[in-house]
């Protein structure tokens, strides 16, 4: 079962993965 500990990990993950799909978002506009 999941710890809070984990539960933290996936969110720090899930954070990571908006971020980095919202960079490249921002990285594939035309400037």
């Amino acid at each position: 079962d999941l710890t809070e500990a984990n539960l933290d990990k996936a969110k720090i993950k899930n954070t990571d993965f908006k971020n980095a799909k919202l960079l490249k978002v921002i990285g594939d506009k035309p400037s």
